[in-house]
């Protein structure tokens, strides 16, 4: 897992074995030959973006800090739905 590193302008997210740089807008760069992109929204303030690499490297990063959260190799997968209840 990455280390946690704020996502400030053009900052590289070291030990992460797919580097991402993010501007001050938070825009996260992807490298060139991503195939599948899918932005998670949990909440307000979390979100998260899980992208495949090379066909069968997936990765879960925290798109604001780019924190990589979960890598998988030669795994299916996929996000069926996600589900959320409005508390007092």
């Amino acid at each position: 897992m990455a280390a946690n590193y704020p996502g400030t302008s053009n900052e590289s997210i070291r030990n992460d074995p797919m580097p991402r740089t993010t501007s001050e807008d938070d825009t996260i760069i992807l490298p060139p030959d991503v195939q599948r992109v899918c932005l998670l929204v949990l909440s307000s303030t979390e979100e998260f973006i899980a992208y495949t690499f090379g066909g069968s490297n997936i990765f879960l990063s925290h798109a604001k800090t780019g924190e990589t959260i979960f890598t998988s190799q030669h795994h299916t997968f996929s996000v069926c739905r996600i589900g959320f209840q409005l508390t007092d």
